[in-house]
């Protein structure tokens, strides 16, 4: 069996108390006398997690920003397929909120999305398994346990994924420096999925062509670009405050 781990007092704790990865073993500093440290590893052994102390330097093997504990989980429990998003859509009621991302590469833009997700509320984020960051360690710490609320759907080919989505009914909302509307103009009251594009060359042709709206982002025209985990909080936000509206 595969397993991954995460790193960073918060994330560590967040994952235990959602508990929605099985953790197989929490490594601890030996030497830490950390007050959260020590919650964390007593929150692990009510859970009957395996708990093993060990030096700052086998734990510094997981990354540097480990702040004194390290959990591995298993790779399986974070398995979750296009069927996995076809039934949350059955499930709920309203209007659902997707967010899709095309190509991210860079880990913290990965994590600073999904941490936008959760906050506001998106029901699942879609991205592709080949050339693109995947959930890691880097992303689950930068995600700051965002990742253990929001579903992460890992899909083959973006573009049937896309017409899954059209198919259930959710109207997709490409983001375009190219485009001719506005973000401010759209209409989020469906079902709804945002799309951005990667750092370096945005949305990809195929991809664009099977949203349903191609939107752009209101900048000044001095400096008109936005990073990619940036653009996404913006028009999160205002699909959020369109709908509380």
């Amino acid at each position: 069996m595969k397993s991954q781990h995460i790193i960073g007092l918060h994330a560590v704790t967040n994952c235990l108390q959602q508990q929605q990865v099985e953790v197989i073993e929490l490594l601890f500093n030996e030497r830490s006398n950390n007050k959260r440290v020590k919650d964390t590893v007593a929150l692990a052994k009510q859970q009957n997690i395996k708990i093993s102390a060990t030096s700052e330097e086998k734990l510094n093997f997981y990354g540097s920003g480990h702040q004194g504990v390290v959990a591995i989980f298993s790779q399986h429990s974070l398995a979750l397929g296009l069927e996995d998003l076809v039934t949350i859509c059955d499930k709920k009621e309203g209007g659902l909120l997707f967010l899709v991302l095309d190509g991210v590469v860079d880990p913290h833009n990965l994590g600073s999305c999904i941490r936008s997700a959760a906050a506001f509320a998106v029901d699942a984020v879609v991205i592709p398994k080949d050339n693109a960051a995947t959930v890691n360690a880097t992303v689950r710490k930068v995600a700051a346990g965002a990742a253990d609320f929001v579903p992460v759907v890992s899909v083959t080919n973006m573009a049937r994924a896309l017409e899954k989505l059209a198919s259930m009914g959710v109207w997709l909302h490409g983001f375009a420096e190219e485009a001719k509307a506005d973000l401010m103009t759209a209409d989020f009251s469906g079902h709804t999925a945002l799309v951005m594009g990667g750092e370096q060359k945005g949305l990809r042709n195929l991809t664009m062509k099977k949203c349903d709206y191609l939107l752009k982002i209101p900048t000044s025209n001095k400096f008109s670009t936005l990073n990619v985990a940036v653009a996404t909080a913006v028009s999160l936000y205002e699909v959020s405050r369109q709908r509380s509206s």
